[in-house]
């Protein structure tokens, strides 16, 4: 039995018009707990301030990519 093989390479440019600076932004996180021996509770937020922030352009169906908005929650964890 015999076998063949070809291959092909070929580089070029290809524009891409949708490549643009995106502004800068800050996000806060807070994050506050208290331990009761064995439990722990924790009370967090996220994006505290909801900053809504572009974090990707140029997505022609769906519009610009953007962060998370604020995200409130309450864990607990006990050790044993």
């Amino acid at each position: 039995m015999g076998s063949r093989n070809t291959t092909f390479t070929q580089s070029f440019d290809v524009p891409f018009p949708y490549v643009e600076e995106l502004d800068a932004y800050t996000l806060v996180h807070f994050r506050t707990s208290a331990d009761f021996g064995q439990w722990r509770a924790e009370l967090f937020v996220n994006n505290l301030f909801d900053e809504m922030a572009e974090v990707g352009c140029c997505r022609p169906f769906w519009g610009p990519a953007v962060n998370r908005p604020r995200t409130v929650g309450l864990r607990g964890t006990w050790d044993f």
